[in-house]
């Protein structure tokens, strides 16, 4: 598949992610599974910036350099140093999603041949600038299932469980609408 087909999938989660925080108090945004994990402020704050730090700065060095060598994204290691859990969910949910909507507008402008632009991811190895949309899509699917379960702990019955399960299922959720 084109990676340009991804794009529009590459839309579903930043509202799904409002959806999430709707309702919630700040305990809940804070609390997290009972296994383990972020807590959803956590994982909101890590979107945000792996959507700067990670896929929007492959993207800028794989357009702009040849064959660059990119750093991997210690997501856990950020949360930690930035202390995600005391952090406002809204600021982060503003900034995943302007950074998301940024990077479509590149993805979504880029000639054919630019598509074969090509890196090394650190710790993935090769990457082209095609393979960016899928990893960014996997990303999101991983993200969605994780949510959806820590919802369904700390608020069964909310509106978005069902929608970032579906998602997560690589599908689109019912009654999706891309702005």
């Amino acid at each position: 598949m084109h990676p340009g087909e991804r794009l529009r999938a590459l839309e579903a989660l930043p509202p799904l992610v409002a959806r999430a925080l709707e309702g919630l108090t700040p305990g809940d945004l804070r609390r997290r599974p009972r296994d383990g994990g972020f807590a959803l402020v956590e994982h909101v704050w890590h979107l945000a910036d792996m959507e700067v730090e990670a896929f929007a700065a492959r993207l800028e060095r794989l357009l702009s350099e040849d064959r660059p060598v990119l750093p991997d994204f210690d997501g856990d290691g950020a949360a930690l140093d930035r202390r995600y859990l005391s952090c406002d969910a809204s600021q982060a949910l503003k900034a995943f999603e302007a950074a998301r909507a940024g990077i479509l507008v590149v993805l979504g402008a880029l000639p054919e041949r630019a598509w074969a632009r090509a890196g090394t991811h650190e710790v993935l190895g090769p990457l082209t600038l095609g393979d960016l949309p899928e990893q960014m899509l996997r990303h999101d699917l991983s993200h969605a299932g994780e949510l959806a379960g820590l919802l369904e702990e700390i608020s069964p019955g909310h509106q978005a469980i069902e929608p970032l399960r579906e998602l997560a299922a690589g599908g689109r959720p019912a009654g999706w609408r891309a702005a």
